[in-house]
């Protein structure tokens, strides 16, 4: 076993990460390797989790960065081995999440494509130049390599749903150049299968809602808008990332479901605007730290687990001072030890220092 392979798999066992073949597999040429877009850490960094951050999803392991601010990660979701763990992308700018791969294998293949697709857009061949000899090294298979590169952002998202059909973000992409190209069934279709796949992923669901809505079919799209805004608040796709119109641009889509279910709240079924999480969406601040714990504390007291855990993770980027995200973290490392997740309340107790630091660095 090499050094740098001990390293990850001993950052792996601490975090219960069984890592797949593959990920091992980057590492054996070279320390610090770079395919396509994603630079990956070294072991070293991998190991000492220095790309983690204050507020951060707990469950978001760092492997590789885009050379700016964008991170790249496995969501280490309870139950699901290294191999199972979707790839997601933390965009720095946007302060938000997407599901980019199904898995670490497929998401070697969204680099492949990628790479290929953004070398005709790089001029500077000091920021990297794909490698078809490392890409068949690491596995990627010919029918991928040998296709032509494509030429625009539909056949670039045709390109990477064909390489992953279970990859939530390239199916929206595709999804809303199809909407916007008036191919709506097609659309639909996409929308759809990444709902399927990813229920916690806000964006589907906000645009299939917005289908119905743009047939003035708004009571069947209040479920969708409500299904997008019951996930994790920064698990949803910055608008700028799609080909949307420009009223949409610079928004957030968790948001935007919010704001289209207030405005229809003489609509919304009362088993929905009546219940707890309803009353805060539609009466109070859903955008309160504070009230979302205490949101979270009542779904405790009711025995609902996942929806208690939605309410304290959802705490976390509504911090906003040393004492909020105390709260926040306090109350997760509470949670995830009464529920016998001790690894969760781990990396919770590991990242709620880096807010300190972060508060005291502020205050200088």
């Amino acid at each position: 076993m090499s050094r740098a392979e001990a390293v990850l798999q001993a950052w792996g066992r601490r975090w219960k990460l069984t890592l797949p073949e593959a990920f091992l597999r980057v590492y054996e040429t070279q320390p610090d390797p770079v395919f396509g877009p994603c630079a990956f850490l070294l072991p070293e960094e991998v190991e000492s989790d220095d790309a983690r951050w204050c507020g951060m999803i707990p469950q978001f392991l760092p492997f590789g960065h885009d050379g700016d601010s964008g991170i790249y990660g496995f969501y280490s979701l309870p139950g699901l081995s290294g191999q199972e763990c979707p790839i997601l992308f933390y965009d720095g700018e946007g302060e938000c999440y997407f599901p980019l791969a199904s898995n670490f294998d497929r998401f070697l293949r969204w680099c492949a494509i990628a790479g290929r697709y953004e070398e005709q857009d790089i001029a500077d061949e000091d920021v990297w130049v794909f490698s078809e000899k490392e890409a068949r090294r690491l596995g990627i298979e010919e029918e991928i390599l040998q296709k032509p590169v494509p030429r625009n952002e539909r056949e670039y998202y045709e390109q990477l749903v064909e390489a992953d059909p279970r990859s939530p973000f390239s199916l929206v992409s595709s999804g809303c150049i199809h909407w916007m190209r008036g191919s709506a069934e097609s659309a639909r279709d996409l929308f759809t299968r990444a709902a399927h796949i990813s229920p916690w992923y806000a964006d589907p669901f906000f645009f299939l809602g917005e289908m119905e809505a743009a047939e003035q079919r708004l009571d069947q799209a209040i479920p969708f808008w409500w299904q997008a805004v019951r996930g994790l608040l920064d698990i949803s796709t910055s608008t700028d990332h799609f080909e949307m119109s420009e009223e949409f641009m610079g928004r957030q889509l968790y948001g935007l479901a919010a704001e289209r279910l207030v405005d229809v709240r003489d609509l919304i079924p009362p088993e929905l605007s009546r219940s707890p999480f309803g009353h805060l969406l539609l009466e109070e601040d859903p955008y309160e730290a504070a009230a979302r714990i205490e949101l979270g504390d009542h779904y405790r007291r009711e025995s609902d687990i996942a929806e208690a855990e939605r309410q304290y993770l959802n705490a976390l980027p509504l911090a906003m001072d040393e004492r909020q995200y105390v709260a926040a973290y306090e109350t997760l490392i509470a949670f995830y030890e009464q529920v016998g997740r001790e690894r969760d309340a781990a990396l919770c107790r590991m990242d709620l220092p880096l807010c300190l630091e972060e508060d005291e660095e502020d205050q200088e």
